[in-house]
């Protein structure tokens, strides 16, 4: 499984990025407080189908704004996939390739592990 690329909307500190991925190693580096974590929430997020900081979902939106959205595109087995999240007034909408799934439709479909300091 190779993580192509993420997108932030209004989640956490991010209003709106698009970061791409290396198929190799990749570092994310900056000062405290430039939104390292919120990527790395958002990659598990895909992965567990919920946050690794908050159990409540909006926690999850940029202050201010009424809602957030996260998206990923990645090669699984050789297809390229993607996943999405909405979170919007209290309503939720996970897409995988552009229909609609549960969320429990979204478990496994990406794979990822967490080490962090509060584990």
């Amino acid at each position: 499984m190779i993580l192509e690329s993420i997108t932030l909307e209004n989640f956490r500190s991010a209003e709106n990025e698009h970061i791409r991925f290396d198929s190799g190693v990749n570092l994310l580096y900056g000062n405290n407080a430039e939104g390292k974590t919120n990527v790395l929430e958002a990659i598990y997020f895909f992965a567990r189908g919920r946050s690794f900081r908050t159990a409540r979902e909006s926690d999850l939106v940029r202050y201010g704004a009424d809602g957030c959205g996260i998206g990923s595109a990645f090669t699984r087995r050789g297809e390229k996939e993607t996943l999405e999240y909405r979170y919007l007034g209290g309503m939720r909408r996970r897409t995988k390739n552009g229909v609609k799934i549960t969320a429990r439709e979204a478990l496994g479909v990406f794979c990822a592990v967490l080490f962090c300091p509060d584990h």
